[in-house]
């Protein structure tokens, strides 16, 4: 499910991804927070929502085989 390849993120990409999507925080809020530039704030929000699309769309592929 959508939780369980969250919970497979790279521990950065993770905590951003929850922080901009779950916890509702601007990116500039993040970056702050984080201590990292708004560039690398974003790279993980890209890399995380990447690496989710594969996932689920790994598990969509298995759903309509079975």
């Amino acid at each position: 499910t959508l939780f369980r390849s969250m919970e497979k993120l790279p521990p950065q990409c993770k905590r951003v991804f929850f922080m901009h999507y779950v916890e509702g925080k601007k990116i500039a809020e993040i970056a702050t927070e984080l201590k990292i530039s708004i560039g690398t704030v974003k790279s993980h929000k890209v890399r995380g929502i990447d690496l989710l699309q594969k996932a689920l769309l790994s598990l969509i592929f298995w759903v309509f085989i079975l």
